[in-house]
């Protein structure tokens, strides 16, 4: 793994939130000046496990996830976009195109080990289905809110 994929990960797991936190606000430094990372304003995990049955749950997961899933797939195209127009004015950003190129494979891999492994932590139970959801949804919100701070 590259240097930039690293520190990209290492962002995402040291600022990532625990749930119970999902309102708060994390600050920290990128490139030499302070930068703060909104949590998402409405607990999505927290209102799908409000839920009466787990069927309805997972529903509710499942649709909370696509919605997140699409909104950082539009993100990233305007990102991509912006990438693009960088890299071509800038000899100072050769290469960030494929350096977000890179992030997106990188994160994905990231989410799915991390969830995986909550997953297993249940060992089997009727909620592992639900908390690997969940863990979905909470690393996606993360990542929008990345993203949404270029």
């Amino acid at each position: 793994m590259n240097t930039k994929t690293v520190s990209l990960l290492l962002s995402i797991f040291v600022g990532f939130s625990l749930p119970g936190y999902a309102t708060q606000n994390d600050t920290g430094i990128v490139a030499g000046k302070t930068v703060q990372a909104n949590k998402p304003k409405v607990d999505i995990v927290g209102k799908c496990w409000q839920r009466e049955t787990r069927p309805e749950v997972n529903k509710c997961l499942e649709n909370s996830l696509a919605q997140l899933d699409h909104l950082v797939r539009q993100r990233l195209v305007v990102l991509n976009q912006q990438a693009s127009e960088l890299e071509f004015i800038s000899e100072g950003a050769k290469g960030v195109v494929d350096a977000l190129n890179n992030a997106k494979l990188e994160y994905s891999s990231f989410r799915l080990a991390l969830c995986d492994w909550e997953r297993l932590m249940m060992a089997g139970g009727s909620g592992a289905g639900s908390q690997y959801l969940s863990c979905e949804i909470q690393l996606t919100q993360h990542w929008l809110s990345r993203l949404h701070q270029w």
